[in-house]
């Protein structure tokens, strides 16, 4: 243990006088460390004690349930994250309980949902429930299609749309009413199970569609050819355009979290065919470090799929340097160390960000947590 500590000392001792920039803002630098003193054992007695309550709460979860928390985690810090209708979206364990408020923060989205899908069944109620009394006869002169056929085309698409708008309505009801009755402690199992809340808006996005398909049914309906043809382009370009455009912004503002949805957003995806992923894989390793602070993410017996091909360029970096910080010590070793430092995303270019910082030498000391190398 004592060796331990002199090789962290000189190892810190040699980057705090090497490097001369900084990136890192202090209030981020001051939320690692917290987490990095938290684990390593040396904060005040009622740190001890809300972390006793903070580990109580998590236990809430199954062995099976802590294991899919730590994957979403692990893939999210390396940039992989995807998701489809039958993976956990883990977003909302990010939030520590004891900090942060989940219960609002599920409310939130509730509500959100239950108001989106409320303006649509009002909108809706009326027109599918209440029978015309216009008999649709003849033939569509656009289309050489019965009228009626355009008429019961249009009547399913909004059958579809209340259907889906009502049961959406009614559930975020009854999530708004439950989340209520949890407590700091549970409320993190219903945040591992919140990933439903992400599928109804993903319901709510496919809504939009059906409306603009109805929008242009009823165009061919009861407007001429000419301006059916015209009213029909404007949707469609309208539908198309807008999408792109608002996309950039909501993939723009939530790049990690939006990722595995850049499927359905050619722009984004064109974006990071050309610029890469850099920003996914630099803000998923913060998400991960924060997630940490109160979830134990360290040790993690999954089988790590991939991970080489994420580390290798910044552990070699990594090691690179430490070969010259730590001239004495063998090769297997310094690659020992170096592989234990990026797995607690010590990279080179946060010892570079760290190092120059008022107090950087003592930061650094306490992020550094190798008591997985032997």
């Amino acid at each position: 243990a004592q060796g331990l500590f002199c090789l962290k000392l000189n190892c810190y001792r040699r980057c705090f006088n090497f490097f001369e920039d900084s990136k890192i803002p202090s209030n981020v630098m001051h939320r690692h460390s917290k987490g990095a003193v938290r684990k390593l054992g040396s904060v005040p007695e009622d740190a001890h004690k809300e972390q006793s309550e903070a580990d109580a709460g998590f236990n809430v979860l199954s062995e099976w349930e802590i294991s899919r928390v730590k994957n979403f985690w692990h893939k999210v810090k390396f940039g992989k994250l995807r998701y489809f209708c039958w993976d956990p979206h883990q977003g909302l364990t990010r939030a520590n309980p004891h900090e942060d408020d989940i219960e609002g923060k599920i409310f939130n989205m509730a509500s959100s949902l239950n108001i989106y899908s409320g303006l649509l069944v009002s909108g809706l109620l009326g027109y599918v429930l209440t029978p015309s009394d216009e008999e649709a006869t003849g033939v569509n002169e656009l289309t050489g299609l019965p009228r009626q056929t355009l008429v019961d085309v249009q009547t399913l698409c909004s059958h579809i749309n209340l259907i889906a708008s009502s049961l959406v309505f009614a559930f975020t009801v009854f999530v708004m009413v439950f989340v209520c009755l949890e407590t700091k402690h549970t409320v993190h199992y219903a945040a591992t199970r919140s990933s439903g809340l992400m599928d109804w808006a993903f319901v709510a996005f496919c809504q939009v569609f059906i409306v603009s398909g109805q929008a242009c049914v009823a165009a061919i309906l009861h407007m001429s050819p000419t301006w059916a043809k015209i009213t029909i382009a404007v949707d469609v370009v309208l539908t198309v355009g807008l999408t792109i455009w608002m996309q950039q912004t909501l993939f723009g503002m939530f790049p990690v979290h939006m990722d595995p949805f850049i499927w359905v957003a050619p722009g984004r995806l064109l974006h990071g065919l050309i610029y890469g992923r850099e920003t996914q894989r630099r803000l998923g390793r913060l998400m991960a470090m924060e997630a940490a602070d109160h979830i134990d993410l360290d040790e993690d017996s999954r089988n790590p799929v991939g991970d080489d091909e994420g580390q290798s360029a910044e552990s070699k970096a990594l090691e690179g340097f430490l070969r010259v910080a730590l001239p004495n010590v063998p090769k297997d070793r310094l690659a020992l160390i170096s592989r234990a430092m990026v797995d607690e995303a010590l990279t080179l270019e946060m010892l570079q960000c760290t190092a120059v910082r008022p107090e950087g030498y003592q930061t650094l000391v306490r992020l550094l947590d190798m008591s997985m190398v032997t």
